[in-house]
Order: C-alpha cells, then sequence, then structure tokens
C-alpha cells in the first residue's frame, strides 16, 4: 500500500516502530479481525535474507553515538540501535536471559501494581517456544537444571541452546563449580544465582528468531494489518487541552517516505514503540518534554514533563581476553578458509553448526561471592560514594548488600573481545584483527548506580539525538567492574577451562595480551586502567520514559500511558524504571505482550 493510500485510510491504531515491542504489538493487536492497525517503521524488511551481512551499515542501524564520557577517558562510544523491520532484535546477539523476581518487585514497589514477577513471568512464556536440549547439547553442557514449567511451549519466538564451537565450551560450568558456584538451579528460579549455559533467540537449525520472523512474518497478509516501511516519523500532532489540568490530544502522526510529508490519524488511539532513543526523541519534537529545553528549540512545549529523555541506563561490561592453546576451535579459526567454508556448510544445512553459537556461557554472581574468590572484604562496597540518592538508590543498595541478588554478568566464548574497536562499532567486537586465538570474557554490571540522558538538540527531525549514558559515573559502578576483571583472571586460571589457556610462560601469551593492550598478569591497577579504556555497553538501553508516578520522575503510568496526554502510550525498552538484569530483548517482549492485554481489556477488544 502507498502512503498516499495509508494517508486515505482508516485505523484503530497507529503504531510507530515496527521493532522488537511494535510488531509483538501488532500482531496481537490484529488478531482481532475488525481492528484495524497500522505500523510506521523508519527502516526496510530484510525478512528475505538469512542474515545481516553488516550490522553496522546505515541501511541496519541508526548508527549513534555518544557523547564523551568522561569516565572512560572521553571516549565517544558507538550505540547501534536497529533500523529495520524487527528493530534492535533483527541485530543483537541473540541472547535470552532473565529478570528476576526481586526486580519485578521493585518495579511495583516505586508505584507501578499489577508489575511482578507472577504477572510478567507468564508473558515471558506466552513470547516462547522452548526446544529442549538435544543428547549432544545435554552431553557436552551437563543441562540438567532447566525447570520447564518456567518457559513458554507455544509462542512465536524460539528459544534454544546452541551447540557450542568447540570443547572449551563445555568447561564453563564446571570451572565455576570448581569455584564453588552452583548451576544446578533453573536459572529463572526467583534468587537463581550461578553459571550455565546461555539460551539464544534462534530455531533449531541455529538462525535467528526475532520479532520480524517470529511475529511478522506469518501474518503479514492480514487485511486488517498494514506496515509501512521506510517511513520516517518526524512528530506526534497535539492538540493543546483547552482546559486546566485537561489532557492534550493526539490529532495525527507526520511521517514521511521519500522526503513527502504525510499524516495519518487513529481512530482509537497512537502508541509509540520507538525504543530508548528515538521515544523520548519524538515525544519532544512533538512538545512533550523539559519546556526550557523545547522552548530554546523553538518547539511549544504543551506536557511540560522534563522526565522525559531522564533516567538512561545500560549494562557496562568490560572483556578480558586469554590466548587459546592450539587446536582450540573458536571465532579466530574462520579465519581458515576451509574451516569457514565448513562451518558456513553446516549452518546452511540445517544442522547449526558453530556459526549458530557464539557466546555460550554465563553466569550471574553477588558482589560478596566475587569479593570472596578475589580476596577483598565484602564490605568494602559499603563504603564507596553510597550517600548518593534518587528514587532508585534505596533498591540498588538493598540489593548491593544482598548474597542473593546478582551484581555482575560473566559471559564466556571461545573467541577473543576487541572492546577497541568495538566501542567504535558493534561488527568489529568480534572481527578483530588480533593474531592468534582466544578465549573470551566479560563482566557486566547488572544494576548501575549511575544515570545518563537522551534528548534533542534541533527541532529538525532529521538531527540525531544527544545520547549520554554517563558510564560508570558513581564510584559503585566502577568498583564492581574492577573487581569483575580480577574475578574472569580468577576464572581462566582455573581447571579445566585453565587446560585450554596458552602457558603464559612462554612469552607468547606476553605477545598476545599485549596486542590487545593488556599485560600478561592483571593487578588491580592493570584492572582499573582496563576498565577506563576498555569498557564499553552492552547495548541495552531503557529508562527514558519510565513507568513511574509523574511526582518520581514518571513518564507513563501503569496503563503506559503518557501522562498529560489522552490516548497515546508508550511501548519499549524507554518504560522500564529499573534496568533488569541480563540482556533487556526478553523483557521488552513480555512487556508489549502485558501491553497488549492491556489496551484489548480496555477496549474490550
Amino acid at each position: 500500500m502507498s502512503a498516499q493510500d495509508v494517508e486515505s485510510s482508516s485505523y484503530d491504531f497507529v503504531i510507530i516502530g515496527g521493532g522488537t515491542a511494535g510488531l509483538v504489538l501488532a500482531s496481537r493487536l490484529t488478531e482481532k479481525p475488525d481492528i484495524r492497525v497500522l505500523v510506521l517503521e523508519a527502516g526496510t524488511s530484510k525478512l528475505d535474507l538469512d542474515h545481516i551481512d553488516d550490522e553496522n551499515s546505515p541501511e541496519y542501524d541508526w548508527c549513534f553515538k555518544s557523547t564523551p564520557q568522561s569516565a572512560l577517558n572521553n571516549r565517544i562510544i558507538a550505540q547501534p540501535r536497529g533500523k529495520v523491520l524487527g528493530g534492535s532484535s533483527a541485530i543483537n546477539f541473540l541472547m535470552a536471559t532473565h529478570a528476576s523476581a526481586s526486580e519485578f518487585q521493585q518495579w511495583e514497589e516505586l508505584g507501578n501494581p499489577g508489575w511482578n514477577w507472577e504477572s510478567i513471568l507468564a508473558y515471558y512464556r506466552k513470547s516462547e517456544s522452548f526446544i529442549p536440549p538435544t543428547a549432544e547439547q545435554t552431553a557436552l553442557y551437563g543441562t540438567g537444571s532447566f525447570d520447564r514449567g518456567l518457559y513458554g511451549s507455544d509462542g512465536p519466538l524460539q528459544l534454544t541452546m546452541p551447540i557450542g564451537t568447540g570443547i572449551s565450551d563445555a568447561t564453563w560450568q564446571p570451572t565455576l563449580q570448581a569455584l564453588g558456584i552452583p548451576s544446578n538451579t533453573d536459572p529463572r528460579l526467583p534468587g537463581s544465582l550461578g553459571g550455565w549455559p546461555l539460551l539464544k533467540y534462534t530455531d533449531s537449525t541455529g538462525k535467528r528468531s526475532y520479532a520480524a520472523s517470529a511475529y511478522y512474518a506469518s501474518i503479514a497478509g492480514r487485511p486488517n494489518l498494514t506496515v509501512v516501511t521506510s517511513a520516517y516519523v518526524t512528530k506526534i500532532l497535539l492538540e493543546p487541552s483547552e482546559e486546566s489540568g485537561g489532557l492534550a490530544k493526539v490529532t495525527g502522526v507526520s511521517f514521511t517516505v521519500d522526503k513527502v510529508e504525510h499524516v495519518v490519524r487513529a481512530t482509537k488511539e497512537t502508541i509509540l514503540a520507538g525504543g530508548a532513543y528515538m521515544s523520548p526523541k519524538i515525544l519532544e519534537l512533538s512538545g512533550i518534554g523539559s519546556a526550557s529545553l523545547l522552548q530554546k528549540l523553538g518547539i511549544d512545549a504543551v506536557v511540560d514533563n522534563p522526565a522525559v529523555g531522564e533516567n538512561l541506563q545500560d549494562h557496562p561490561m568490560v572483556p578480558l581476553n586469554i590466548e587459546a592453546q592450539d587446536g582450540v576451535l573458536g571465532a579466530e579459526s574462520f579465519r581458515q578458509p576451509e574451516v569457514l567454508e565448513w562451518a558456513m556448510n553446516e549452518w546452511i544445512s540445517g544442522r547449526g553448526g558453530p556459526l549458530s553459537s557464539g557466546i555460550n556461557g554465563t553466569a550471574f554472581l553477588s558482589s560478596q561471592s566475587i569479593a570472596h574468590h578475589i580476596g577483598q572484604s565484602p564490605d568494602f562496597m559499603q563504603n564507596i560514594g553510597l550517600h548518593r540518592d534518587d528514587e532508585h538508590s534505596p533498591f540498588l543498595r538493598k540489593l548491593l548488600a544482598s548474597d542473593s541478588q546478582a551484581d555482575l554478568q560473566f559471559n564466556f566464548a571461545p573467541a577473543g573481545f576487541d572492546p577497541y574497536e568495538g566501542g567504535e562499532t558493534l561488527s568489529r567486537l568480534f572481527t578483530h584483527t588480533n593474531p592468534g586465538k582466544y578465549l573470551g570474557a566479560v563482566a557486566v554490571l547488572t544494576h548501575p548506580f549511575s544515570r545518563g540522558s537522551v534528548h534533542i538538540t534541533s527541532s529538525d527531525p532529521q538531527v540525531s539525538p544527544s545520547i549520554d549514558p554517563n558510564y560508570l559515573d558513581h564510584p559503585v559502578d566502577f568498583e564492581l567492574l574492577v573487581q569483575g576483571v580480577l574475578f574472569m583472571q580468577k576464572v581462566f586460571e582455573t581447571k579445566p577451562l585453565a587446560n585450554y589457556v596458552r602457558d603464559r610462560e612462554d612469552g607468547s601469551g606476553k605477545k598476545i595480551q599485549e596486542s590487545f593492550k593488556i599485560p600478561t598478569r592483571i593487578d588491580r591497577d592493570v584492572a582499573e586502567k582496563l576498565v577506563r579504556e576498555a569498557t564499553i555497553p552492552s547495548w541495552h538501553p531503557v529508562g527514558t520514559c519510565a513507568m513511574l508516578p509523574r511526582e518520581k520522575g514518571g513518564v507513563v503510568n501503569t496503563q503506559l500511558q503518557v501522562y498529560g496526554v489522552d490516548k497515546l502510550r508508550v511501548v519499549d525498552a524507554s518504560i522500564m524504571p529499573v534496568l533488569v538484569r541480563g540482556n533487556i530483548a526478553s523483557t521488552v517482549y513480555a512487556i508489549a505482550e502485558k501491553a497488549a492485554d492491556i489496551i484489548k481489556e480496555e477496549y474490550q477488544l
């Protein structure tokens, strides 16, 4: 359908953004044949491709950059976001980890009744189909800890376990067990800490399962669903309330296709699903945000809410690489044409193989556990800058003081992570040019105390927003990552994983480590330097349109309705008031599933 035809048609719901959340909503709302839904997506559809060749091409990625980060030696960090049907679920690392029950308890205690673990777990399950491990996977990983009752069995997304790149993958859990870290409970059980194989959003052949393939491909022919790609939304048209204390009204959505402007209107409501960077940008361009900021840019403030674009959170991570023994199959092995050809044949044939793998091991640990392993007093963290306060700090302090909550996540892969090039472009994180083969791990901060922001700097919709994640601004965040680096070294020195590490006494290890700008031996001074110069994000931005009471910095209420505006909702990662542990895609899917039911109930659909 052409943009002109869309402009002259009638729709019950207009969804801005055909990404992770937007396509879930489109799928669920159009289950009712008489409900007409329009999705406006700035990117194009790549459903005809088996994979995206270069995730960082402007064809697929918004290619955002951060402002200089003072705590990271003023580095400018890449902020990739999917500019394609399916959004960032089309270009992420496929990792499917989980939030914890205590995190959703905090969401509810912050003033969001109904957003609790029992509620959200049902929507995790609704979104997925868990494919149990094969006999080969069970033999490799020893995967006896998954409770099938906690996972969905008939949802659109395929949830599987990778077979692994090589034998080193099988060492992750035994190595953690040798350190006294358990792996005998399901990671979704409340309070679970330990190490596990990492689940992925892939089908049984190793191909990506994401919003476009899982939620949209099978329903693309629904007559009540219209998806327009290459449709760049410039703003939401608002009519200010004529009455004091009333709600502004949405009168339309302005978008361009081939540089021609169009306007479409929703008869029921407009839903913004642009993500943590684009949703606050569109709100501000539309006149919803800090009045002082908008007035400086010549934009009339329809709703004065300084919380729009604030509360930005992400998961900072720092990598550590160790040279692998000869014969260990890893990502660098694919530089050999014959190995790459074999791996490609495995993947294309449907057998999966190492190209369907990648990061295969994960662990969630408390700071107390980590301190024990590196010889640090567990009370050390309690004296580092905890005087700072905001709505979230009491909860974060409570998590930090608990020995049953995860303060750091660790991920393992038979690959070198290059933070120096990877911080500039996502695709360079694994495709580094350093010689040799590696085993790599990253330490990821689960609950950062630091808060950043994203705001427009121009009334021109084509200008990218200013993104300031404010990484490691809080001293607790810095200290936790330093401890994470020291713990990763401990893991690499522990058998059986240590059996696959090249002997660093023969000189070759020193050469390899220095190629990644890392000395052979990591002491605290080296760890601090590494955190400053090598920390990059996990690319999990949330919080910029937070679901909170308005007086606590909220942009949307528990129904995800924008304060001060009638018939306007935000449904995406930006509504998360506090960042949850692990990769956020699973939580965004669950949020969108819950939002669809909220909308259906409100309109009795």
